[in-house]
């Protein structure tokens, strides 16, 4: 053990022994004080990493007691404040994507965190970050609106994959889009309007910059138009359950057709996708869509719903 893994204690310029103090257990200092005594405390202070206890793909960094923040800079939010009551809703303010640190093991990633010469407690990685590195500074100095503690780890073979990912699930929402018949946008007024939109027990918010809608004890109900005959998919998008119960079913012109419990996940657009029965479209050019909470729920955060050609 060397002379920077232990703390180091001084009163008055005279080195404290506690080498037989119990460890996890405090240090008493006991002494007639008087004006201008000092105290000077030297911790250990080094670069170290603490993961989620349920996943260690994602952790935050560390020197020593002090938690790190990455500044994510201030991009398109001229004028925003962070507090106070200007500050706007988080969900009108849009979000951006986070970099990932990517490196052989999560081990590997502080031989990537460099100090900044000349600023105390500032750090910058190097070759980690994708997109893009970033500069690390202590969280209680963080007045930006946007700045992150927990960061995505993983390794090349696992960021490839997770790029697959992401790039499948845009192509499947174009190809959606390409395949709808007729969609309601929350967050138009005009749009709900003209799809005749109805609601009791209702409340609204924001995620993403987009209104989302949802009920307790009542229900939201829009009308979307259909092809006639041919088959025809729901489409719902939804936000996260973040932390509220959202189990609900899903009616079309009375009937239910699916029953929904939505996962937590507070800033994720989920989309749910559910088979129509033939007989509810047979001969109809447009069906009501009716999302009705279960005992003690809430519906789902409705952002969009679509009809869909399969």
């Amino acid at each position: 053990m060397t002379s920077t893994d232990v703390v180091h204690i001084e009163v008055n310029g005279k080195p404290l022994d506690f080498s037989r103090t119990k460890a996890g257990s405090y240090m008493t200092i006991g002494a007639e004080w008087k004006t201008g005594d000092t105290v000077k405390v030297r911790l250990p202070m080094r670069l170290h990493m603490e993961a989620l206890p349920d996943d260690p793909h994602i952790q935050a960094l560390m020197f020593g007691p002090v938690v790190l923040a990455g500044d994510l800079g201030t991009e398109g939010l001229e004028g925003v404040k962070r507090y106070g009551p200007s500050a706007p809703p988080l969900g009108r303010v849009s979000s951006i994507d986070v970099p990932t640190f990517v490196a052989d093991s999560p081990a590997d990633v502080l031989t990537h965190v460099e100090p900044v010469d000349g600023q105390p407690l500032t750090f910058r990685t190097s070759g980690l970050g994708q997109p893009k590195d970033v500069t690390l500074i202590p969280l209680y100095k963080t007045f930006e609106p946007r700045y992150t503690v927990y960061w995505s780890i993983y390794n090349p073979a696992e960021y490839d994959a997770k790029k697959a990912e992401i790039a499948a699930a845009a192509a499947k929402r174009k190809s959606v889009e390409a395949r709808t018949i007729d969609a309601v946008d929350v967050s138009s007024d005009a749009s709900e309007q003209a799809h005749h939109y109805q609601g009791q027990g209702t409340s609204e918010g924001f995620v993403e910059q987009r209104r989302w809608r949802d009920a307790r004890n009542g229900f939201v109900s829009y009308d979307l138009k259909v092809d006639g005959d041919k088959p025809v998919t729901l489409v719902a998008t939804y936000r996260g359950g973040e932390g509220q119960r959202r189990t609900f079913d899903v009616l079309v012109d009375g009937e239910k057709i699916a029953s929904e419990a939505l996962a937590y996940h507070p800033a994720e657009l989920m989309d749910r996708v559910y088979e129509i029965p033939a007989a509810l479209t047979h001969g109809k050019d447009k069906i009501a869509v009716r999302l009705v909470p279960q005992s003690n729920a809430r519906t789902g955060g409705v952002i969009e719903i679509r009809t869909v050609r399969p």
